[in-house]
């Protein structure tokens, strides 16, 4: 781990992205910024018994402003020492809460999770860990990523989308599943989860490393994943979908544009993927039950979401 930590720290001079450090200096690369399920648990168990605990916040008030009661231990939770969760909790560490509270011994991803900021808290941390196996130990962006600066985040991420810390987690071979975490409040808005250009990412390079990708099966529907309107790539965005585009968008959008045209294949089956887990289930790569035989609607059903699928993933950038 500190060879390769080391290794990225190098190329990160040279606009790669920064892995996160330990006290004792040791650089750590993302595939080891990982949180197990019973410590998940004890987070929200924490916070939901914190005074300032509401259970509409969302994720980005969660990080940025929640104040819950945490110690520093890297294997349980000390209930007497106030403290911020999470930006304020780990400023100026170098490190993610996940890497914070396993300093002594970080943890290798073997499942990353995909989701949007803009979702409840709450609901978040309940769809999780009950969709977590116990030995399973995920890629949370908001407790593995470094939550510093704007600056700091940003030499986090590089300056290719390619070596990402999301990308170099998916194409581990330590990761074993996408868990896509789609939410009501982008379903209610009508723009769905394919309407963030940070998860289309996610679930493409996913379908490129031929990992099972796992959909809530509770929020599954066409409004959870593609929202009211027909679903384009070139109109997905990071974040707030009426500011300007930010760094990560014009770096995923560069990636894309880069791509040789046989790539579009890859594209196409994770959207078909979105697809037929919207009609027939929430499993992909990971085969799927066996049901009842299709009627002449359904399978017309299913060639209409390939065809979607196809038509999205290989449609030009305007």
């Amino acid at each position: 781990m500190a060879r390769e930590g080391l290794r990225y720290y190098e190329l990160s001079r040279n606009g790669g992205p920064r892995p996160q450090r330990l006290p004792d200096g040791t650089w750590v690369p993302a595939r080891f910024w990982g949180i197990h399920r019973k410590e998940l648990r004890q987070l929200y168990a924490a916070s939901c018994e914190d005074e300032f605990w509401r259970d509409h916040l969302d994720v980005t008030e969660y990080v940025n402003h929640f104040a819950t009661w945490c110690g520093a231990g890297s294997d349980f939770f000390d209930f007497h020492d106030p403290v911020m969760l999470v930006k304020p909790r780990t400023a100026g560490t170098e490190m993610g809460y996940a890497l914070m509270v396993h300093q002594d011994n970080p943890q290798e991803v073997n499942l990353m999770v995909s989701h949007a900021w803009v979702e409840n808290a709450k609901s978040f941390f309940e769809d999780v860990l009950k969709s977590m196996f116990r030995n399973e130990v995920a890629f949370i962006c908001f407790l593995s990523n470094f939550q510093g600066t704007s600056a700091e985040i940003d030499a986090q991420l590089g300056n290719d989308i390619m070596r990402s810390p999301f990308t170099q987690v998916l194409n581990s071979s330590a990761c074993q599943r996408l868990l896509v975490v789609p939410n009501e409040e982008l379903k209610t808005n009508g723009q769905g989860l394919y309407s963030r250009l940070w998860c289309i990412w996610e679930i493409k390079v996913a379908a490129d490393a031929g990992l099972p990708i796992i959909i809530l099966p509770d929020r599954s529907s066409d409004e959870h994943l593609l929202g009211k309107s027909i679903i384009s790539s070139r109109n997905a965005r990071c974040g707030n979908p009426f500011c300007p585009m930010n760094k990560d968008e014009l770096l995923i959008r560069a990636a894309i544009a880069r791509m040789p045209p046989e790539s579009n294949r890859s594209s196409a089956y994770a959207f078909f993927g979105i697809c037929f887990c919207t009609s027939y289930g929430a499993v992909v790569g990971g085969g799927v039950s066996e049901g009842p035989e299709m009627s002449g609607a359904e399978r017309a059903e299913l060639v209409f979401a390939a065809q979607l699928g196809v038509a999205l993933a290989t449609e030009k950038n305007g």
